[in-house]
């Protein structure tokens, strides 16, 4: 697959922490998500949170992206009560350095409602 080889590449050319590093595991568990592997997709999605935590902070928009999937990826498992606490925390981040107009809260925002349903 075209994005694990994106990964492996950009391990090795900007090293495993490198925020283009992060953003290629986060299309790989996209990928691995779309594909049906929904405990692959988890897995690299906690991985790759922890390490933008880490090098990005808690409030950087990639961080809240990979929040935000990861949090998508838990409901899909059915993990509905990690998945909400996830999705509440991400859109309190999101509308607090973003505002509660942008994008990518009422994203976060339409996120939450659909777990809440």
């Amino acid at each position: 697959d075209l994005h694990e080889r994106c990964l492996k590449l950009s391990r090795e050319v900007l090293g495993q922490r490198h925020p283009e590093t992060l953003t290629s595991m986060n299309n790989l568990a996209n990928s691995l998500r779309s594909l049906g592997d929904q405990r692959g997709a988890v897995e690299l999605h906690q991985a790759c949170l922890k390490m933008r935590m880490e090098v990005l902070g808690e409030r950087h928009p990639r961080t809240l992206t990979s929040m935000n999937n990861l949090a998508n990826n838990l409901y899909a498992m059915g993990d509905e009560e990690g998945a909400v606490e996830l999705q509440r925390h991400c859109l309190q981040l999101r509308t607090e350095e973003l505002g509660d107009r942008h994008p990518e809260t009422l994203r976060s925002m339409n996120n939450l409602a659909n777990s809440l349903r």
